[in-house]
């Protein structure tokens, strides 16, 4: 069983919703119950509990066995995959060690080549060099193997089942394991989409069909699966990359699915939507939890998101994590903790990736985060960028008196590099990637609670910002907890910035 502790209590209406009015853009980052974003602090909630759950000896501490007072939850940080890796999708095998499967470009090739690696924790990872995809890949036009996007179904009889889209038709396909490593492709479709619905007209449409037992009851078959949806964007539109989170339900261990009605994740009713007006909502894992279930997705306009429902069906927007990537893959730990894989790709040289030299021309990067209990609140506002700043804010620090903290940045988003509106993205060069000497704090360190102002130092010849985001670690008791700044100046219009 897992111990998730809720931001907001999940909504009742239809589809994504908001708990409270439209305030995310101008709210501070508070980290005192989940490290998640939220209006105000609050009381410790009553927790969630994950259902069905593997167990697992994690080398972080554990939460307290005993009756204590409830916990403060939030996320720490533990470094980066040491591989480079995305889509990553885990299971847990019966011996308790952790499997990933992911798509590595070994930071010399645009080409993704399928990998997976091992763990005892979900926080310390070894590939395995000697594996050959050959069953669970698909073939491309030159020859080579491919791994995206598989998702993974734990069975009541305690096998596995992988879904994934197939290469060239509107369908979902199956394969079949009973000790997770070695699978045999299941027979039929599990899942024919229509592109004659709006949101599944788009080619993006039906990848990251990630499944979900919608109880504990051994008994209980129904299996719901959340997958993205795309439209073709109209005439005169431009909506990005127009997706959002769909479902399908199926009453035989997840061997035939039926598609529900309606959107279940919607990033333009919580007005994450770029100025431009594109957005998207993509990759969406599904947890069970006590009260209900929470969904981790991707958030093409801001970081990592979250949203809760008491029903699967109608989720309650619950806020941002401090990391950002579109395929962020939550591994649960089964004692009340979860860790939480997802970056994005890294400019050459940065001095973030775990080999010498720093990053190679093209890396998918993943931070490691651990969801536990904490000992301090961190509280932190966002960029303020008038005047000729480049940008400033504060962030304070409470809970157990007397222990040290220190600060420490630890990662930002497109840190100085131009605009490239051909492209619609960054353009990466060398020497415009993030780099942590380019902040300051004063102070840096004290005693809590205390209050510390933070700003950016970069140098004189720099390209304007813009950074739209910034991973700040605070070092408590031997672990560093982390939040996350939003909202600085950017090379063009962003009213909206989340």
């Amino acid at each position: 069983m897992v111990l998730l502790v809720g931001l907001l209590a999940p909504a009742c209406g239809g589809g994504l919703t908001e708990a409270t009015p439209q305030a995310i853009t101008d709210r501070a980052v508070q980290t005192t119950l989940a490290g998640l974003p939220t209006a105000t602090p609050q009381p410790s909630p009553t927790p969630f509990v994950l259902s069905d759950s593997p167990t697992a000896a994690a080398t972080a501490t554990p939460p307290p066995t005993t009756a204590q007072p409830q916990a403060t939850f939030g996320w720490t940080y533990h470094g980066v995959f040491p591989y480079s890796a995305v889509d990553i999708s885990y299971l847990q095998l019966p011996d308790k060690t952790f499997v990933a499967y992911y798509v590595s470009t070994n930071g010399d090739s645009s080409r993704g080549i399928p990998r997976r690696a091992f763990s005892p924790d979900g926080l310390h990872w070894t590939e395995d060099k000697t594996w050959a995809c050959t069953v669970i890949c698909d073939l491309m036009p030159d020859g080579l193997p491919s791994l995206p996007h598989r998702k993974i179904l734990r069975l009541r009889d305690g096998g596995y089942r992988m879904y994934v889209k197939a290469a060239v038709e509107r369908k979902v396909e199956s394969y079949r394991s009973t000790d997770g490593l070695a699978w045999t492709k299941e027979s039929g479709t599990r899942f024919t989409g229509d592109p004659s619905l709006e949101f599944e007209s788009g080619k993006g449409s039906l990848i990251d069909f990630f499944p979900v037992y919608l109880t504990d009851d051994a008994t209980d078959r129904r299996v719901r699966a959340y997958y993205q949806g795309q439209k073709v964007a109209g005439p005169g539109e431009d909506c990005g990359d127009c997706y959002v989170i769909l479902s399908a339900l199926s009453t035989d261990d997840g061997l035939t699915f039926t598609r529900e009605p309606g959107i279940r994740l919607d990033p333009r009713t919580t007005s994450q939507v770029f100025d431009y007006g594109g957005w998207g909502f993509a990759d969406a894992k599904v947890l069970r939890t006590r009260d209900g279930f929470r969904a981790i997705f991707g958030n093409y306009a801001g970081p990592v998101a979250i949203a809760d429902s008491a029903d699967g069906l109608n989720f309650t927007w619950g806020g941002l994590a401090p990391l950002w990537g579109y395929n962020a893959e939550p591994i649960d730990l089964g004692d009340g903790r979860f860790v939480l894989l997802g970056g994005d790709n890294r400019g050459p040289g940065s001095p973030l990736c775990p080999i010498p030299g720093g990053c190679p021309p093209i890396w998918h990067f993943a931070h490691i985060l651990l969801w536990e209990p904490l000992p301090v609140s961190i509280t932190v506002g966002k960029w303020d960028n008038t005047g000729a700043a480049h940008g400033r804010t504060s962030i304070s620090v409470t809970g157990s008196a007397k222990a040290l903290a220190r600060l420490k940045v630890i990662d930002g988003t497109g840190m100085f590099c131009p605009w490239d509106a051909s492209k619609n993205m960054n353009a990466w060069n060398e020497g415009c990637y993030f780099h942590p000497e380019y902040y300051r704090f004063d102070p840096s360190s004290g005693t809590v609670p205390f209050q510390a102002s933070i700003t950016r130092a970069p140098p004189a010849n720099a390209s304007k910002e813009t950074e739209s985001k910034t991973m700040i670690g605070v070092e408590v008791d031997g672990r560093t907890i982390v939040t996350i700044i939003l909202c600085v100046n950017r090379t063009r219009p962003y009213p909206n910035c989340p």
